[in-house]
């Protein structure tokens, strides 16, 4: 599940449903609703906050051009409110395989 996808890392990849899943990490990826700057080294958190983020929407975009549905699930999310990302996951790896 575990493998790439055109260049690409998905944390799970549904091949025949062309279903690509990301497992963003908060503090790695910059969550709108629990990211906390760090304090320390400053200029380089942010440096390297805008570079996975540039590199997110980049594989994002390279997978949807290629046909692939891209879900990507934060971290907090996970934690919170596992139901729904799961459930998330499953409509579109059903829904991709009835439609191909």
């Amino acid at each position: 599940m575990h493998r790439k996808v055109l260049g690409v890392r998905g944390d799970l990849v549904f091949g025949r449903a062309r279903v690509v899943v990301f497992l963003d990490g908060c503090f790695w990826h910059g969550c709108p609703r629990c990211y906390q700057r760090p304090r320390a080294n400053a200029a380089f958190w942010r440096r390297k906050l805008v570079v996975n983020q540039t590199r997110d929407r980049r594989q994002s975009a390279r997978l949807r051009a290629a046909g692939w549905e891209v879900i990507r699930i934060w971290e907090c999310d996970l934690l919170r409110r596992s139901a729904g990302g799961i459930r998330t996951v499953t409509i579109a790896v059903r829904s991709k395989r009835r439609a191909g």
